[in-house]
Order: C-alpha cells, then structure tokens, then sequence
C-alpha cells in the first residue's frame, strides 16, 4: 500500500465518504473527506447547483458523466473500482483486495 494513503475519486453520490470511512476503520488510518468543503469550492469556480438541477431536470442529462469519462482518471489512477450495485463493504474489501495485490 502506498505510505501517502489512499485517494479515493468519483461522481457526487458515489460512495467515497462511506467508503473512505469504511477503509479508514479498517486500516487504522486518519480519514479525511472533503464533503463540508465541496460546495464553498464548487462556489468559488462558479458552479451554479440550481442552474445544474434545473438543466438536468429539463433534459435529462448524466452530470456525473464527465467525470466518469475523464481521461486522466484512467491516467492517474492505479486501480479503478466501480461501486455502482456494489454493497459500501464489498467496495471496500474489493480497494483493499486490489492494494495488497501490488
């Protein structure tokens, strides 16, 4: 495992915070999340919440999907764990499975 931690990445709704709590237990290590600062930083770079809801509302769009469809994820990530239909433990056990197998 890396001696830096663990950076877990994803859509808004993903699981990371439940997740990263799960993995924190599990390792013993600090968790840190950045849930309470998201909306003061998503504010700062001008991002409009209303104007996002009312857009995917009026036309059904994915606003996670750039996200997930960016590039420099599959650049910079060292494993790639897909939580959509998974239980927040079985995610878990799944990061650590994929980091002890370095």
């Amino acid at each position: 495992m890396s001696e830096n931690g663990i950076i877990l990445i994803g859509p808004i709704g993903a699981g990371k915070s439940t997740i990263g709590k799960l993995l924190s237990k599990r390792l013993n290590m600090p968790q840190c999340s950045i849930d309470k600062y998201r909306w003061g930083y998503y504010e700062e770079m001008g991002y409009d919440n209303e104007y996002a809801q009312r857009l995917k509302s009026e036309e059904d769009i994915n606003l996670n999907k750039h996200l997930i469809d960016q590039k420099s994820n599959y650049e910079l990530a060292k494993h790639i764990v897909y939580t959509d239909g998974s239980e927040p433990e079985d995610t878990a056990l799944e990061v650590l499975a994929k980091i002890y197998s370095e």
